[in-house]
């Protein structure tokens, strides 16, 4: 009948308790409005990676190893700006102990 082999593995995802993540882009001269900003909990202690694709998955935006309070984005791609549409954001954060968090979830840029 031959061996049998049963595998288990447990998979742990962690995420910060409170990140809080505007992702609306309104291009309407508005500094507060036009840009994607991530406010962590005070234990975050780096923003890896962050990036952004398009529908297709197409980077759009890449950015590694900024502290939580220099990071935005505001919805540029080739030193223009992103058409309107829905977009697609990766996270990895790393806390003060070292642990990684990942957090994804879409993107809207709406334009004027």
């Amino acid at each position: 009948m031959g061996c049998r082999l049963n595998l288990q593995t447990n998979i742990l995802v962690r995420q910060p308790k409170e990140t809080f993540i505007f992702s609306n882009i309104i291009r309407n001269n508005s500094v507060e409005n036009g840009r994607f900003l991530v406010y962590p909990e005070e234990a975050i202690a780096l923003i890896e990676t962050f990036a952004v694709f398009d529908r297709w998955g197409n980077k759009q935006f890449l950015s590694e190893n900024q502290l939580p309070e220099e990071f935005n984005w505001q919805g540029t791609y080739k030193d223009g700006p992103c058409p309107d549409g829905v977009y697609v954001f990766y996270l990895k954060l790393v806390d003060k102990q070292g642990k990684t968090y990942f957090l994804s979830d879409d993107i809207t840029i709406i334009g004027q």
